[in-house]
């Protein structure tokens, strides 16, 4: 951890190591007590968001011990935070939501593993062979500005400019992607 923290003021490191939630709920513990949470007759309301699982899950895959070692870890911190509770507003006297953001699917080499069908999308590639098919097809370098987060983005100045439909060249993007 100290050798990673380095190289990005530490913050990145935290958010795949089961350690980020043991921090939340030393978080959420100061903000009952601080904020005197359960103290008077009127409801009060604390949202508590372990990330670390998801994070884990998606670099190592739902099979990684890495994922059971932080489900493990969570497990105690939600023990933690409810015997909190438990001493601060009073056992039976609070209610738990316990939410997800999503599900998972096993990471590729595990299915492989299992002799199932799967592989990885290796983008790079990908995108400079779309960049290569729009330059053939319209005879324009630099269609695409950037790819971000699966999301193409055209140079629709350079496409008005040679008086080409931006729709034509699109929908040709999509096709291909």
């Amino acid at each position: 951890m100290a050798a990673l923290a380095a190289t990005n003021n530490g913050y990145d490191a935290l958010q795949a190591a089961p350690f980020g939630n043991s921090l939340v709920t030393d978080f959420a513990l100061a903000a009952l007590k601080g904020e005197d949470l359960g103290a008077d007759d009127h409801p009060d309301v604390i949202m508590v968001s372990y990330s670390s699982t998801d994070y884990i899950g998606h670099d190592f895959g739902t099979n990684a011990k890495e994922l059971q070692d932080t489900y493990i870890r969570l497990d105690l911190e939600l023990g933690r935070l409810f015997r909190a509770l438990d001493t601060q507003v009073g056992k039976g006297a609070y209610t738990v939501f316990l939410t997800a953001d999503h599900g998972v699917a096993p990471v590729p080499n595990y299915l492989i593993d299992n002799k199932i069908l799967a592989g990885y999308f290796r983008k790079k590639p990908f995108v400079k062979a779309l960049k290569k098919a729009l330059q053939d097809a319209f005879g324009l370098n630099d269609i695409i500005l950037y790819v971000s987060n699966d999301e193409v983005y055209l140079n629709r100045e350079l496409i008005s400019s040679a008086k080409l439909d931006v729709d034509v060249i699109r929908h040709f993007a999509v096709a291909l992607w």
